[in-house]
C-alpha cells in the first residue's frame, strides 16, 4: 500500500473560496494520518501534508493570499522558491515560518 503520493498542477479543494493548483504537493493516505482525500471526480479534497510554489511574477501572492488559505486551511508545511530572488521561504502550520 502506498501511504504517501506527489503530484504536480493538480487541482486542491480547500474550501469555498480557495481551489489552487500548487506546482507539487505531497499527500498522505487517510489511511495512514493523512488529511486530504482524492473525490470521485479526481480532484484533492483537504489540506496536503506539503504545498511548493515556484514563484516568479506572482511571489507577492504565494507568500501573502496563499500562505494564509493554506495554513487556515491546515497545509502542514508551505515552500515558497522566488527563482528571480534565488531564494526559499518555508512555513510550517506551528511556526508560521520556518
Amino acid at each position: 500500500m502506498k501511504i504517501a503520493h506527489n503530484y504536480t498542477l493538480t487541482t486542491v479543494c480547500l474550501d469555498a473560496d480557495n481551489e489552487p493548483q500548487p506546482d507539487a504537493l505531497l499527500r498522505i493516505e487517510p489511511e495512514v494520518g493523512g488529511n486530504s482525500r482524492i473525490s470521485e471526480d479526481g480532484y484533492i479534497e483537504g489540506a496536503p501534508e506539503l504545498i511548493v510554489e515556484v514563484a516568479a511574477s506572482s511571489a507577492s501572492y504565494d507568500l501573502n493570499d496563499k500562505l494564509n488559505a493554506y495554513l487556515r486551511n491546515g497545509v502542514q508545511e508551505y515552500i515558497v522558491w522566488q527563482i528571480y530572488e534565488n531564494r526559499n521561504c518555508c512555513f510550517n502550520a506551528e511556526l508560521r515560518r520556518g
